[in-house]
């Protein structure tokens, strides 16, 4: 259960994704299994919202995910923004 005022949304920086997502298409290719998975875990996750961003503005992901591909962990941000990742979030800012 969510908690009251919080909302879940997946950002993707494919314009095409996004709007495959949004969709209630049928796609009869491996991509239409690949699209209906991700659509059940979006209910399963109560995913409100599929949004577009701009890789230009998605740095602190990027970082994100080079850290964890770097240290081959699961790497949880709860609250305050890391050291190294302050310069990326600065930057998605100004963008936003």
């Amino acid at each position: 259960m969510r908690a009251k005022g919080f909302s879940h949304f997946v950002t993707s920086d494919s314009q095409e994704v996004v709007s495959m997502l949004k969709g209630w298409n049928e796609w009869w290719s491996n991509v239409g299994n690949v699209v209906e998975d991700i659509r059940r875990l979006m209910v399963d996750l109560e995913v409100t919202e599929v949004l577009f961003q701009p890789r230009s503005g998605n740095g602190v992901a990027h970082a994100m995910a080079q850290f964890g591909l770097m240290e081959g962990t699961t790497f949880v941000w709860e609250d305050i923004a890391l050291p190294w990742l302050e310069s990326s979030l600065d930057k998605d800012m100004e963008l936003g």
